[in-house]
């Protein structure tokens, strides 16, 4: 499971690990039944502290993303249901409209904006 955590955004760690194994299930990348890395596993690979995975397994648990199976480790839940690329779409493209928004009233250049979204897309994609 490849996490990337952004100490510079200002949303905590928990959060964003939730919002990526979500990410990560709903494209397939992470499929039912799929073995996840231990609290203290993940927490070592992303260099965080354990109470951080915790809370982000805890809360991916309560919304049914995961389940923890005593004494064998935590999977990924059974799928409830797969995203439409419409869905895809509507979820995604909030999303865009506020970085745009924000960065134009920060006076940044569509290019800027592009070279930086080029750069961070090499490191994630």
């Amino acid at each position: 499971m490849q996490l990337f955590i952004n100490h510079k955004t200002g949303v905590p760690v928990w959060r964003q690990i939730v919002q990526q194994v979500k990410n990560l299930v709903v494209a397939g990348a992470l499929e039912p039944g799929e073995k996840l890395a231990s609290v203290r596993g993940l927490a070592k690979e992303l260099g965080v502290n354990p109470i951080t995975t915790a809370r982000a397994y805890r809360e991916l648990e309560s919304e049914g993303v995961i389940e923890t199976r005593q004494g064998t480790g935590t999977f990924v839940a059974p799928r409830r249901s797969v995203l439409s690329a419409n869905e895809i779409r509507r979820r995604i493209l909030p999303m865009i409209d506020e970085l745009l928004i924000n960065s134009k009233q920060m006076g940044m250049t569509w290019k800027a904006l592009r070279d930086i979204i080029t750069e961070r897309s090499r490191e994630i994609f």
